[in-house]
């Protein structure tokens, strides 16, 4: 379903109150029928700053397409992973700053 050059938003579905919020933004390296293989950034909600703050470095994720706690959004291609980022106003969007836009604001944890 998903080939290799392919954009990809995850966002990880929170099983109990105090698990983290997950997000992960990547590339697809390889996938099968049940999971894919990405190289991107890890985007983890920190209650202090009421944001989502990026891991600095790259990361490897193996992601399951069957696991019901995770949301696959395809990004369009020309989406750069490296400049993606959230931006907060009245919504919480994901963006590249290039053209890329996702409005995630049903995800906020501080609706």
């Amino acid at each position: 379903m998903l080939d290799p050059g392919d954009k990809v938003h995850v966002i990880e579905r929170r099983v109990f109150e105090g698990d983290l919020r997950r997000h992960f933004a990547g590339e697809v390296v390889k996938s099968n029928d049940v999971a894919f293989v990405a190289m991107g950034y890890d985007f983890t909600f920190d209650a202090d700053s009421d944001r989502y703050l990026r891991a600095p470095d790259r990361s490897t994720r193996i992601v399951s397409m069957t696991d019901s706690r995770v949301l696959v959004r395809l990004l369009p291609k020309e989406t750069s992973v490296d400049e993606i980022r959230y931006e907060y106003a009245d919504r919480v969007v994901v963006t590249d700053c290039k053209g890329f836009r996702l409005d995630i604001t049903e995800f906020d944890p501080r609706r």
